[in-house]
């Protein structure tokens, strides 16, 4: 039933974007990953994206089904993201060949929430971060960041420096939470620095919702 439930909500990716996102999907012109039914973007789109939303402020994920601090922290993110009343969006890291693989085939347990149909899912872009050029570990001047083993993501971090603003560190760790202004600006990058001392995620939720409000008052002057 597990199994049955996983591949349900992988067929049912491909759906969720335009669904729900339809005027963005389009003005952002998105296109179809290479292995998957999740539509890919690079920090721009992702800017895109807030910036056609229709919600004032849009929260991105970053999230990958191999990461159990990821999947512990979902439910809750989703649940405030419904409070705030802002645009979600899950941002998957993986490869895109890989994305599947890993739902299906590794059996790794995922929260209810990801099965809600109105969860709009999508995926950093293969062909912009990881050029094959770019994929021989000996090659020069590399930034590597070991997320799984013996796994390494050049493209996630490539994509980090591209999306974070300065006055954020760029931090390789995974459930990142992105939040944009309508005018596309990131307005806050979390980190495993802003959860240090808690075990239940509490501060960094508690610092997104500080944002959120801070960000609407600014709107209101």
């Amino acid at each position: 039933m597990k199994t049955m439930r996983i591949i349900f909500a992988v067929c049912c990716v491909f759906g969720c974007c335009c669904l729900y996102a339809q005027k963005a999907c389009e003005s952002c012109h998105l296109t179809r990953s290479a292995h998957s039914d999740l539509y890919t973007v690079d920090a721009e789109q992702v800017r895109c994206l807030a910036r056609n939303s229709e919600r004032d402020l849009t929260m991105f994920y970053t999230f990958a089904p191999w990461c159990g601090p990821c999947r512990e922290k979902l439910p809750k993110l989703i649940e405030l993201a419904k409070q705030s009343d802002v645009d979600f969006y899950l941002l998957f890291t993986d490869k895109e060949r890989e994305h599947t693989f890993y739902i299906q085939s590794l059996g790794l347990p995922l929260p209810d929430s990801l099965y809600d149909s109105s969860l709009k899912q999508i995926i950093v872009t293969d062909s912009l971060y990881s050029p094959e050029s770019f994929k021989r570990l000996n090659a020069p001047n590399r930034k590597f960041i070991q997320i799984v083993g013996k796994r390494y993501s050049e493209k996630y971090m490539r994509f980090l420096e591209q999306i974070t603003p300065p006055q954020f560190e760029v931090i390789g760790d995974m459930g990142k939470i992105l939040l944009l202004n309508r005018q596309g600006e990131v307005v806050l990058v979390t980190s495993y620095k802003d959860n240090e001392g808690s075990s239940d995620n509490s501060k960094t939720m508690e610092k997104v919702s500080q944002y959120i409000v801070q960000e609407r008052k600014k709107n209101t002057l």
